[in-house]
């Protein structure tokens, strides 16, 4: 099997589905538009992702011709039907169906995780190893590095810039983040915090380039898309892990900043006074996300 056999479904995932297929150079199949941006050969079907479901059943007919040439279905998130009814008729149509999950799609639902029919699947993957807490026989496939990266803005001080990209406050931990920026500003500013929510992805992706530390996330215990787009970028990151550098590959930079404030401010701290460290975490990060979220080991994985 070529890995161009291979066709990507899903607009979600903070643009995965998209990066792999170019990484792969396969197509792309969404339902509604991708909300980051699509793939070389990206398929667009139906306006909306909100009405996803109606798409998928409105444009099946022209979603059975587009798969037709490959032999393998990878689904993110969800696949064609509720409950992954569908698996077995992929499976008649003689297709192989791989089914990547994401975060909160998965993690800790063990009775979705213990639904006969997605043992219907040929491959399971989780993006964070933590994921297999809930799916333990699934394979970690890595999410992707961007293939590029655009141009830094122009410095607009020589205080250092922390910058916090949360896509829900709530499951980022922002409430802590900020009452550890509160903590460290008191009683003067000796730096400028940035938190960016709403904006297009090429904004905040533009605003990290320019970031002198990204703070991920302090709370779901794992690093996510963000810190691995900001260590690609050299920037150091922070992150609550929860234990889970373990599971981890060897060298990974991100910094275990905790979950509590008081701990946040610390770790922050640390990296805000050592301009030598935030230069060697950086330099630590690019060579990881290289090495471990690269294209070279995606193809690997799966192949």
């Amino acid at each position: 099997m070529s890995l161009t056999d291979i066709i990507e479904i899903g607009g979600c995932c903070a643009g995965v589905p998209a990066r792999l297929a170019d990484i792969l150079d396969t197509q792309h199949v969404t339902f509604g538009t991708t909300g980051f941006a699509p793939a070389q050969k990206t398929v667009q079907l139906g306006p909306q992702r909100n009405n996803e479901i109606i798409n998928r059943t409105r444009h099946l007919r022209t979603f059975l011709t587009l798969i037709e040439p490959y032999d393998v279905l990878h689904y993110h998130y969800r696949t064609h039907f509720p409950q992954f009814l569908d698996l077995p008729i992929w499976r008649a149509l003689g297709k192989q169906v791989w089914v990547s999950f994401h975060g909160s799609d998965i993690r800790g639902k063990q009775r979705k995780a213990a639904n006969p029919f997605l043992r219907l699947a040929d491959r399971v993957f989780v993006s964070t190893p933590d994921l297999l807490d809930t799916l333990p026989n699934a394979e970690w496939l890595p999410n992707p590095a961007p293939a590029q990266l655009p141009p830094a803005p122009v410095a607009s001080g020589v205080r250092p810039l922390v910058v916090h990209c949360p896509s829900r406050r709530t499951t980022k931990g922002s409430e802590q983040i900020t009452d550890a920026i509160s903590i460290l500003k008191h009683p003067g500013d000796w730096f400028d915090f940035l938190l960016l929510e709403n904006q297009p992805h090429d904004a905040i992706l533009q605003q990290i380039r320019g970031a002198d530390i990204v703070i991920d996330q302090a709370v779901i215990g794992m690093y996510g898309m963000v810190a691995i787009e900001a260590m690609a970028a050299r920037k150091p990151v922070l992150a609550y892990l929860n234990g889970a550098r373990d599971r981890l590959p060897e060298g990974c930079p991100v910094v275990n900043c905790g979950r509590a404030p008081s701990e946040i401010a610390s770790a922050l701290s640390a990296c805000l006074e050592h301009k030598t460290l935030r230069d060697r975490l950086g330099h630590q990060g690019e060579e990881y996300v290289n090495r471990v979220h690269g294209a070279d080991n995606l193809r690997r994985i799966l192949s």
